[in-house]
């Protein structure tokens, strides 16, 4: 990477750390392009050089998570259609949960911004349920595959994709706001337990 090249990516990191400030701090509706761009030490005009509008900076922060969960859920359909017994899908899960709890636990930041913008009427929480979407139907989606396969106990996979996926939100939000669930590692292998009793994982039915 040239120098000049070194520069624009200096100044996109810049912004999008400014960013993630600005929003945890003021929200995405207080936060502006122009409070934004002070503190990041650069032009309003070379703001738009990066980013199209505060959407568009909002939604290159989602992707730090957003893309390493969709790319483990899609992972985790894979070996879903591959697995052989409720035993090999449980390791298929436990993989997942950890998977799941090393990405939280790498962009707390940015998903603590999302849980509360995701609450909120407006283009961030639009954004950000349009994301949250796209996560459920490919949970729906190899849940129900183990389901047809015979490897999981449930007469509706979409319900059983929607607790799992609530459930493990919850429980990651606490872990975020410094509750007291315990290591996060120890918490997910719970909630992954308590899945596998209630789905016929722990039992092999």
């Amino acid at each position: 990477m040239g120098r000049r090249e070194e520069n624009k990516q200096e100044k996109r990191d810049r912004l999008e750390t400014a960013g993630l400030a600005h929003f945890e701090e003021l929200g995405y509706d207080r936060a502006s392009i122009e409070q934004i761009s002070a503190a990041a030490v650069v032009a309003r005009g070379t703001f738009y050089l990066y980013f199209a509008d505060k959407r568009a900076l909002f939604a290159a922060l989602c992707d730090r998570w957003f893309i390493p969960v969709k790319a483990l859920l899609e992972h985790t359909a894979e070996h879903v259609a591959t697995a052989g017994t409720p035993a090999e899908l449980a390791r298929v899960y436990q993989a997942m949960a950890a998977g799941l709890t090393a990405t939280g636990l790498s962009f707390g930041r940015e998903i603590n911004v999302a849980f509360r913008e995701m609450r909120r009427t407006g283009e961030a929480g639009d954004e950000l349920r349009r994301r949250e979407r796209e996560l459920l139907e490919i949970a729906v989606g190899f849940t129900r595959v183990a389901a047809d396969r015979g490897l999981l106990r449930t007469d509706n996979p979409r319900v059983a994709a929607y607790m799992v996926y609530g459930a493990a939100e919850r429980l990651y939000y606490e872990l975020l706001h410094g509750n007291d669930v315990g290591d996060p590692a120890a918490a997910a292998g719970e909630a992954l337990a308590l899945f596998s009793r209630a789905f016929g994982l722990a039992s092999g039915e």
